[in-house]
């Protein structure tokens, strides 16, 4: 029998700063961040790997501003290169590296509960971004990154809604 041995240990560092606390003038606004960092690995048969799924660091950060209806928001996540599990033939596993992303995504929205008009009362809108960097999903073999396995283009998102409640 094969012994599996595996180990995580990290950290996480996690805030959030709404504006008011720094100067009334930015009563609204905010920020949130986090960042973890994490040092993993599985030992079989006289092999070490990271743990699949898992980067070395991974970043977050939002910054908002929230009043009287409206709500705009800018956020971004960067993530390490990792070792992913992706199917294969026969639907087995395989294990490739992903290249490291940075997402930036975007939305703006009002609520016109707040606008002291009466027929708009219930009414929402809002217009979402995804992915405004048009980062791609990467993976390569053999931890060479000119050897591409996939590359998937997502491309940008964009999504406008209204709600009305009654």
């Amino acid at each position: 029998r094969r012994r599996l041995v595996r180990r995580v240990s990290g950290f996480e560092l996690q805030g959030a700063v709404p504006g008011r606390y720094i100067a009334d003038s930015l009563e609204g606004f905010g920020a949130v961040i986090s960042a973890t960092f994490l040092d993993s690995s599985i030992e079989s048969g006289g092999q070490s790997i990271t743990v699949p799924g898992l980067s070395d660091s991974i970043i977050n950060l939002t910054l908002y501003y929230e009043r009287q209806g409206f709500e705009a928001r800018v956020s971004g996540s960067k993530r390490d290169e990792f070792l992913g599990e992706v199917n294969a033939i026969s639907f087995s596993r395989e294990l490739v590296n992903v290249k490291e992303t940075e997402i930036w995504d975007a939305q703006i929205s009002y609520d016109f509960a707040e606008s002291g008009v009466e027929a708009l009362q219930g009414l929402s809108i809002s217009l979402q971004g995804q992915n405004l960097t048009n980062e791609p999903f990467v993976t390569f073999q053999n931890d060479d990154p000119r050897q591409v396995r996939d590359y998937q283009d997502y491309g940008r998102n964009y999504l406008l809604s209204a709600r009305y409640r009654f």
